[in-house]
């Protein structure tokens, strides 16, 4: 499977015409291509035929949901969990079978563009059925997410009659760079002008790191010698700290293409931060 940082998320692609042709019909207006998203989410529960949550980009709340496509008709939230289910099998299993259907309805599809939390509680209530999920959702400010803890309500069909979110606590997630050690020619002033030019990679690699998990925390810490102008002899430091692989190897491909004078040597040890902070409510 290819690591999330050598991949990019899974948009609106020329084989998906039929995908995008509705979305623009639902804004009545031209949209591109990366400003739709898609989540195919695996596996639901095999009373439900085929569904893609469909999203829209917008600023730093990311993908929002907007709808789901069940073969080439793109429904609405509150009507897709009906319209995807074969309604005959769905009334064959018992209440508590259809509830946690719903359940996977909700975490896959309903939050596909959001991180649940923990497991969701279901129940069957009063001929409906009520679901229960914590999750993580990003806000208006880069890098920030609230955890609410959701409440769906849908009727016998699966029908969702009403959602519900109460706002638990917030959260902002920040990437700060360090020096731990240098030796020889080298100085923390010539390092940081070599990452300045990386800047960009940097930031990419710790904003497609904080969207695959919205919990990231941690620190990453990379030694490299300098010789000849270049990074050499790269290597991860595990010191017992949080560390996410994938975001490790995402910063040494761009350690790699650092540059520095030719007569600069010496060896780097640098910290490359993520701080996950609680906040006040926006």
């Amino acid at each position: 499977m290819m690591a999330w940082w050598m991949s990019t998320i899974t948009l609106a692609a020329p084989a998906q015409p039929e995908l995008h042709q509705a979305v623009e019909a639902l804004y009545k207006r031209q949209l591109p291509e990366e400003a739709i998203c898609v989540e195919a989410p695996g596996e639901l529960p095999g009373r439900f035929r085929d569904a893609t949550a469909v999203g829209v980009r917008r600023g730093a709340r990311g993908c929002v949901l907007i709808g789901v496509m069940i073969g080439e008709t793109l429904h609405a939230p509150e009507s897709a969990a009906s319209a995807a289910l074969d309604q005959e099998a769905w009334g064959r299993v018992d209440a508590r079978q259809r509830a946690s259907d719903l359940s996977a309805w909700t975490r896959r599809i309903l939050l596909a563009f959001d991180q649940a939390l923990g497991e969701s509680t279901q129940q069957a209530t009063g001929g409906g059925f009520t679901i229960e999920q914590r999750y993580l959702r990003r806000t208006d400010t880069a890098g920030a997410t609230t955890q609410s803890l959701g409440t769906w309500s849908f009727d016998a069909s699966g029908e969702l009659l009403d959602h519900r979110a109460s706002p638990e606590s917030h959260h902002k997630t920040t990437l700060s760079v360090r020096s731990d050690r240098l030796t020889g020619t080298l100085t923390s002033e010539l390092v940081e002008a070599a990452l300045f030019e990386q800047g960009r990679a940097i930031k990419d690699c710790f904003t497609t790191a904080w969207e695959h998990d919205l919990t990231l925390d941690g620190r990453v810490r990379l030694a490299w010698t300098v010789q000849e102008g270049k990074a050499t002899d790269l290597s991860v430091i595990e010191d017992g700290q949080p560390l996410s692989m994938d975001l490790a190897r995402c910063y040494a491909s761009v350690v790699r293409r650092l540059e520095f004078p030719e007569d600069a040597t010496g060896t780097v040890r640098w910290i490359f931060a993520t701080t996950r902070s609680d906040t006040e409510a926006p």
